[in-house]
């Protein structure tokens, strides 16, 4: 199959029997709007956290507030770690790379952002084929779970990149 016109997406067979995809992010606009979004938000929430924390602290405070605001403290900390998740979700699907490496005995799955790579690796045998995701990337399933990677890709790339990966899946299964 031919890649779509303006694909970043690389697919090579570095040597005989081993594959490597890579697949970079896309900043969107909307994306750029989510990261922004999170910065603000992640602002006025280190603002309520130093003034929950600074009132928890302080010497003057009301016995009966306490209780209220050991919660509302515990859970703005859950919600600022959460904000924290998000943001780094959305920045790895807009600036970090993911890439696949495929052997006939392992897939390996290695998320990086920044210089900090996330590895996750799959045995190949219990790996079902690749599809186009519901909403968004490319995945595959494993032992009943599914996975999933490219998240910034148009539906061409897709397309194209499912045709790509089930013609590499069938030749390395061949050859195992």
């Amino acid at each position: 199959m031919t890649p779509p016109f303006g694909t970043r997406i690389v697919v090579e067979e570095i040597k005989s029997g081993f594959w490597r995809v890579s697949v970079p992010g896309r900043p969107t606009p909307l994306l750029l709007f989510g990261t922004i979004f999170c910065l603000c938000w992640l602002a006025g929430w280190a603002v309520g956290e130093v003034f929950a924390l600074r009132n928890w602290f302080s010497e003057e405070r009301d016995p009966g507030v306490e209780l209220t605001l050991l919660a509302w403290v515990l859970l703005w900390t859950l919600g600022g770690a959460a904000g924290v998740w998000l943001l780094n979700l959305i920045l790895g699907i807009s600036f970090g790379v993911e890439t696949l490496f495929l052997t006939g005995r392992r897939l390996k799955l290695v998320r990086t952002l920044w210089g900090k790579a996330v590895p996750r690796e799959f045995d190949l045998p219990h790996v079902a084929a690749f599809a186009k995701n519901p909403r968004w990337g490319v995945h595959f399933r494993f032992r009943k779970r599914m996975v999933s990677f490219g998240l910034a890709m148009t539906d061409e790339e897709r397309e194209w990149l499912v045709g790509e990966l089930g013609g590499i899946l069938r030749k390395l299964r061949e050859d195992s």
